[in-house]
């Protein structure tokens, strides 16, 4: 089951399968692990919104990309990289860790925020 918002606005350019957040006036930006104002992801695009205009974001569910290569089974976090995904546990000073879901195989996730976010 996937839960999609559609028709969401975009306060910045954001490519395909990015996490997302919500700035201070509600309108998406891409997360970024390296600061707080650009956390929780609470989505994943499955467009490419431009500013101003709408896309859509998953909040929860299955997603595929023949262009992922995941390791199988392994956690997903938000990364440094603004709208960026990784396997790797953030691990500089100052960095946020939050869960953002689970390789199913190397192009499938579960993508399920967690929101609770640990700095390192």
């Amino acid at each position: 089951m996937n839960t999609e918002i559609n028709h969401i606005i975009s306060a910045e350019e954001i490519p395909k399968y990015a996490l997302v957040c919500l700035n201070e006036k509600g309108l998406w930006i891409k997360a970024d692990a390296s600061t707080l104002v650009r956390m929780p992801a609470l989505g994943l695009t499955l467009n490419a919104p431009r500013i101003g205009f709408s896309g859509n974001v998953i909040m929860l569910g299955i997603v595929n990309n023949n262009e992922w290569n995941w390791t199988p089974k392994g956690l997903l976090y938000v990364d440094v990289i603004p709208g960026g995904i990784t396997q790797t546990l953030p691990a500089a000073l100052g960095d946020k860790a939050q869960i953002v879901g689970y390789a199913v195989n190397e192009t499938l996730i579960y993508f399920n925020p967690q929101y609770i976010i640990i700095e390192v």
